[in-house]
């Protein structure tokens, strides 16, 4: 795993697309502020300026390319790495030396792992630049009281900061999940478009669904648990399910 990580942090393309992914969320903040500052409405309450709140004020343009196109960050820093074993035949002198379910684990987990701290501290850090930057702010954007009948709107309006850390972990767990995949692919099919178009469908699939992925990454939405907990459910099992199977066919092609 430390080798794993020295490898991404070691390799300029990979270690600027990490910085991208780091940087888009602040970005965002000052995006954010800037809007409320020439509308002249007020600035946001800190809660509802972050990235995942969607703040109305905002273009959205930074949430779009860093949400749908996610997948191919994630497989450009870590579903590259197996491509780039394949291709160097590094993966066969790693298998040998710790054997082939140790190097499977170590990149599929190793993958999970890093993206999910990745999104998480991006996503954390644009939280806390929130409330740094609008700690004075009140404007909203919504009326609170707009869905007496929708519990998750209630409770997130009633606790907006665990709101946003929830929602965050979600997003982080989500996005990590689908780099796993990209990894997954990478280890039976180790080719760069093969590996980024793959990723990047199985990924759009469900975010252009009437009832999108993109839902259970927005806190205060319109949405309750009964319309976002079977969509995290079903897509998770569904990428859980191609992350096994890729895995499995990879230790069986191996033995054949």
């Amino acid at each position: 795993m430390k080798s794993f990580f020295l490898r991404i942090i070691h390799d300029k393309i990979k270690l600027f697309f990490v910085i991208i992914i780091l940087l888009l969320p602040v970005i965002q903040v000052v995006q954010v502020w800037t809007a409320c500052y020439k509308i002249g409405l007020g600035f946001y309450s800190p809660p509802y300026a972050t990235f995942t709140s969607l703040p109305g004020v905002a273009h959205h343009i930074l949430n779009k390319v860093l949400i749908w196109f996610m997948p191919l960050y994630m497989s450009l820093i870590f579903a590259d790495t197996v491509i780039e074993d394949s291709e160097t035949h590094l993966s066969n002198s790693e298998i040998v030396r710790k054997r082939k379910k140790i190097y499977i684990r170590t990149k599929v987990a190793g993958t999970f792992i890093m993206a999910f701290a990745l999104i998480l501290v991006s996503m954390l850090l644009n939280l806390v630049l929130c409330y740094i930057v609008f700690h004075n702010g009140k404007f909203i954007g919504m009326d609170v009281g707009d869905s007496p009948e929708n519990f998750l709107y209630n409770i997130s309006h009633a606790h907006p900061l665990l709101a946003n850390i929830v929602f965050d972990i979600v997003t982080a767990f989500m996005w990590a999940l689908i780099a796993a995949v990209g990894t997954s692919i990478a280890l039976i099919a180790p080719n760069r478009k093969m590996v980024y178009s793959m990723t990047l469908i199985v990924w759009l699939i469900p975010m252009v669904l009437k009832r999108s992925l993109v839902f259970v990454f927005q806190p205060f939405s319109e949405y309750d648990f009964s319309d976002l907990i079977p969509i995290f459910l079903s897509v998770s099992v569904a990428y859980v399910l191609i992350i096994v199977c890729t895995v499995f066919w990879r230790l069986r092609d191996d033995e054949a």
